[in-house]
């Protein structure tokens, strides 16, 4: 690509009033204006055309990898780089960004899936060893999961908000329809245990029902950990 565009030019080209939605990432020059993440020129609330986003890449859940999805441009002229135009921030923008610099849903989403995990694997030794108290401890883990599940579920809702713009698509509405089935799944479980502390021990129907709930978590885990991945680092055209 020959084309060499100026501060002016990506500036102008705002995504306002019929004009371009360009941004700026290492020197490159993007279009996205056709991209539904970027309607009115604005993404995730934060974020707006016309700018160079470099800096702000580095807080994103995503690489610059994203930008392969839309038509590059050109190149940015930049004089004075020490001096480029900086994208405005509010005050909503700084606590939004020191919010999402923190990366809430990263953190708080390994707690349920590791914990769901766990919870399986206990009831899987239990079985090989014959322990009880293995049996005990992934009943206990297996509430932990239940009291974490909603906490990562709000925290991805919240960066689904912002830094998705809101935008609904298989990968969103899979995330979300498989983090309410570990949670059903884990809360049906944990409760059947409770009202049944020694079903699987005495080998009862129950009991399997609640070994089979347990394991169906796994998968479940693994579904969303491949969206996870699918989100945080698209697939390569």
């Amino acid at each position: 690509m020959d084309r060499i565009l100026s501060e002016e030019e990506l500036r102008s080209s705002d995504g306002q009033e019929d004009r371009p939605a360009f941004i700026a990432c290492d020197g490159n020059v993007y279009d996205v204006s056709q991209s539904r993440l970027w309607r009115g020129g604005t993404h995730v609330r934060r974020h707006h055309a016309g700018h160079d986003l470099t800096a702000s890449l580095e807080a994103a859940p995503h690489d610059a990898s994203v930008f392969e999805r839309v038509p590059l441009v050109g190149t940015l002229r930049v004089a004075e780089p020490e001096a480029a135009a900086m994208e405005p921030e509010s005050r909503l923008t700084m606590l939004l960004n020191l919010y999402f610099d923190l990366h809430p849903h990263p953190v708080a989403v390994h707690f349920p899936v590791a914990l769901s995990v766990v919870a399986a694997a206990f009831l899987a030794l239990y079985l090989l060893t014959g322990a009880t108290a293995l049996e005990t401890s992934a009943y206990y883990v297996l509430w932990a999961a239940v009291v974490m599940a909603p906490l990562a579920m709000l925290s991805g809702a919240v960066s689904w908000w912002f830094n998705y713009g809101r935008v609904m698509d298989l990968r969103f509405s899979g995330k979300i329809s498989l983090s309410i089935l570990l949670l059903i799944l884990v809360l049906f479980a944990a409760l059947l245990r409770m009202n049944n502390p020694s079903a699987l021990v005495d080998r009862q129907p129950l009991g399997w029902v609640y070994l089979i709930a347990v394991l169906v978590a796994v998968p479940v885990v693994a579904g969303l950990g491949l969206i996870g991945v699918r989100l945080v680092f698209p697939a390569r055209k």
